[in-house]
């Protein structure tokens, strides 16, 4: 074999390396699940105000920063909370969102569409963002007639501790094309169906929404046995729901708490941290995270987290020269360390740009195949 088909051979070998590290899945950065179908809202009212939330999955380590751009012939009809989210991997991420149905819209179908584009980097501007954008179709039918319909997902009440609150999750579905009223009651019985208390609640419901009320009350229980009975009012419809849970002597329960992960974003020479940190244990934790750099520490709020549930903590630091240092953060409850971690990062003096390790690999590989297409272009220009 002469140098020439050597050099063809390897050309095309790079060639299949390139294509094929370009669908390889994390390999630019982090990939966002696709969504199958779309979302289909029928028969919603001229005026009214739909609610729902964006499921999003994304799969990698780490947290990341999420945009998301709303595109199509209503577009004006949505409302989000924010554009930039912060995501963690592996996990259903919600982003939530109204679409106000105007009073004089025309009948018929019309369509708008949610797209997210995945930004790894935290801690510095990236010349490469995630190219990976993932899409989710709405559809919005207009109708005429009410539908009044609803229903209880979830009811749980949590264990807890006699010196703790009772702490409660309701989950409730309006499966209606109308904004309703919502009366809420919880009434706490002993086994025997005897009555200790109860709490009222109302709001309202937003047309196809899903609301998951998370509450929190001292009704003082002493150790032992409860029942917990919901009932829901949406509109002329009433439900029901129990949940039976214990209350334990203090210290009985255990709690732990993990962080997910962290997230450090230099900027002018300040540091910009989010930590999000995992309840894992038995019982509601209030939780609060110390971050320390090179001696000066910086303390977050408390954010009452219910177990299996996470929280995003966000703090800062004030400026530092150019170097490396250490991270050191702890999981605080009420001064008990639950957990910790050790994050590296690197403080610059002017503003770098780097590149994905991936981009950097496929970018290589695009060079040698331009140096080999020079050298036998220059072979056969000498012939």
């Amino acid at each position: 074999m002469n140098f020439e088909k050597r050099i063809v051979i390897a050309f095309s070998i790079i060639l299949v390396l390139i294509v094929g590290l370009s669908f390889l899945d994390g390999f630019t950065g982090f990939v966002v699940n696709s969504y199958g179908g779309a979302v289909e809202y029928q028969d919603a009212l001229p005026g009214n105000t739909i609610k729902g939330d964006l499921l999003v999955n994304v799969e990698g380590e780490g947290i990341i920063k999420e945009v998301v751009d709303v595109t199509g012939e209503v577009a004006d009809w949505v409302i989000l909370e924010d554009t930039n989210y912060i995501f963690v991997p592996n996990v259903d991420n919600k982003i939530p969102y109204k679409i106000v149905v105007p009073e004089d819209v025309e009948p018929g179908t019309y369509k708008l569409r949610f797209s997210v584009r995945s930004v790894q980097d935290f801690e510095k501007e990236s010349i490469l963002s995630n190219q990976v954008v993932s899409s989710l179709d709405v559809l919005i039918s207009i109708g005429e007639e009410e539908e009044n319909r609803f229903t209880i997902k979830e009811f749980e009440v949590y264990d807890f501790e006699e010196t703790n609150q009772l702490d409660f999750l309701l989950e409730i579905e309006n499966k209606g094309n109308n904004e309703e009223d919502l009366e809420i009651s919880v009434i706490l019985t002993d086994l025997e169906g005897n009555y200790l208390t109860e709490k009222r609640f109302s709001g309202k419901m937003y047309a196809f929404e899903t609301q998951e009320i998370k509450y929190g009350f001292a009704p003082e229980l002493e150790a032992g046995d409860y029942i917990a009975e919901a009932y829901v009012q949406v509109g002329d419809l009433r439900k029901k729901e129990t949940s039976f849970f214990k209350v334990y002597k203090d210290g009985q329960m255990i709690k732990k708490a993990s962080i997910l992960g962290t997230g450090i974003y230099v900027k002018n020479e300040e540091v910009f941290v989010t930590t999000i940190v995992k309840n894992t244990g038995e019982s509601v934790l209030e939780l609060s995270l110390t971050g320390t750099i090179e001696g000066r520490e910086t303390q977050t709020s408390t954010e009452r987290i219910h177990p299996g549930d996470y929280e995003t903590f966000e703090y800062q630091y004030g400026a530092f020269e150019a170097g490396d240092y250490l991270l050191t953060t702890e999981i605080l409850a009420h001064s008990v360390v639950l957990g910790d971690q050790l994050t590296n990062l690197y403080v610059s003096d002017e503003g770098v740009v780097t590149l994905e390790i991936g981009f950097i690999g496929i970018l290589i590989l695009i060079i040698i195949s331009l140096i080999s297409s020079h050298f036998l272009l220059k072979k056969r220009l000498k012939k």
